[in-house]
């Protein structure tokens, strides 16, 4: 395959981390190792550090309000300008937002005519309380509008996951959808020894994990009330949270409120080799996100052989009832109540049953350990080189018929 050059959009990129950003982080990773050239195009976060390579272009913008460590960007930036893509001999324009350095995407596509591409990493219409202003029902009608008009202006859209698409169908997008989850690069795989001891727990206490932004769609306040729920019919137990955002003060009352301050934890924003030897250190971990277009953070607690607890919601639910299949054969999802691949499921929103799996799972270790073998086998199957080189392949066939 002839070398692509690439220029990515993002509204998200180091020195924050999440789910996002490891995503972009990873395609780029994997792409150039295939011997391709991805430009990044990302907002301008706070002085620069000196970490940004020669391929990292910061747009200019506003702070968004309601949501302070985001930078709603603007078609201006130091080293970039709308006429620049095409003369730097980018050929194609892959978008990673909706909105924001989405809508710059889509400028430098119609201006320089070059195709673009989007991948829909975000539910929005499950983040209107982000939106404090306006009614709900109007900025999810905003949102179904605006989606459909951008998707139909792409000669292609990426969905993680079939639910995903099944919505953006169902808001009238008419252009080419694919499905092609996030892949997962060597890192996840490569286990370091992590001990429990490191977040303050000894080996007979079991150490239970959660990663990602602390904002209310995440649910964490509901994993610490099904904790409580069970904590004296439950072993010894300590939990650890990756993260930070808007809802971590209301988290840190809620523990205090429930007497939990010596058993749950919140690190804040931490390296990603940092999460994922947390995970690997953790007997379980529990994410009950309801809004997650695919949840590639519960993949990546698989990839180091921890279970997961997840919320039967969107594409968590999706991915941890796909079931193998041999080679060839459809994949179907086989709904189990409770029982899932690679871990388990609760009713999405449901703290009464979180709180009855939580104790059914840490009171049984040796189901704990045949979901370590489910779950090892499950992240292999979303290594990154083979999902980047499907992607490389779109890039190619839109090139083509440009």
């Amino acid at each position: 395959m002839p070398k692509i050059n690439i220029a990515f959009f993002t509204d998200t990129y180091y020195p924050q981390v999440n789910g996002l950003v490891t995503s972009i982080a990873t395609s780029k990773e994997e792409l150039e190792r295939q011997g391709h050239h991805v430009e990044i195009y990302a907002p301008h976060l706070g002085e620069p550090d000196g970490s940004d390579g020669p391929d990292i272009f910061r747009l200019g913008g506003f702070v968004y309000i309601p949501q302070p460590e985001y930078t709603f960007v603007l078609p201006w930036g130091k080293g970039f300008a709308l006429s620049k893509l095409k003369p730097s001999g980018i050929q194609i324009i892959h978008s990673h937002a909706m909105f924001g350095s989405g809508f710059v995407a889509l400028m430098c596509s119609l201006r320089q005519k070059l195709p673009l591409l989007m991948t829909y990493h975000t539910l929005f219409e499950d983040y209107v309380h982000y939106f404090p202003y306006l009614p709900a029902r109007f900025v999810k009608w905003v949102n179904k509008i605006l989606t459909r008009w951008m998707c139909n202006r792409c000669k292609l859209v990426i969905a993680p996951t079939p639910a995903i698409k099944a919505v953006l169908e169902g808001y009238g997008a008419k252009t080419r959808i694919e499905i092609l989850p996030t892949g997962l690069n060597a890192e996840v795989f490569a286990k370091t020894g992590a001990k429990k001891a490191a977040y303050g727990a000894d080996e007979n206490t079991l150490l239970l994990s959660c990663a990602g932004r602390t904002g209310r769609e995440k649910k964490m306040d509901l994993l610490i009330e099904a904790l409580a729920k069970v904590d004296k019919e439950i072993p010894a137990w300590k939990l650890v949270i990756a993260g930070d955002g808007p809802e971590r003060k209301h988290l840190q009352q809620l523990i205090e409120r429930l007497g939990l301050q010596g058993k749950v934890s919140i690190l804040g924003y931490v390296s990603r080799p940092q999460v994922l030897d947390l995970m690997e250190a953790s007997d379980l971990f529990t994410f009950p996100s309801v809004t997650e277009t695919q949840g590639m953070v519960v993949i990546e607690s698989m990839g180091r052989g921890t279970p997961v607890l997840g919320a039967d919601a969107m594409g968590v639910g999706w991915m941890m009832k796909l079931a193998p299949a041999p080679a060839g054969a459809p994949r179907v999802v086989t709904p189990i109540p409770g029982d899932a691949r690679g871990g388990w499921l609760a009713k999405a929103g449901d703290v009464e049953d979180y709180a009855r799996l939580l104790k059914q799972i840490l009171n049984d270790p040796e189901d704990r350990k045949a979901k370590v073998i489910e779950a090892e086998a499950m992240a292999a199957e979303y290594a990154a080189e083979a999902i980047n080189r499907k992607l490389a392949g779109f890039y190619e066939e839109i090139l083509k018929a440009s």
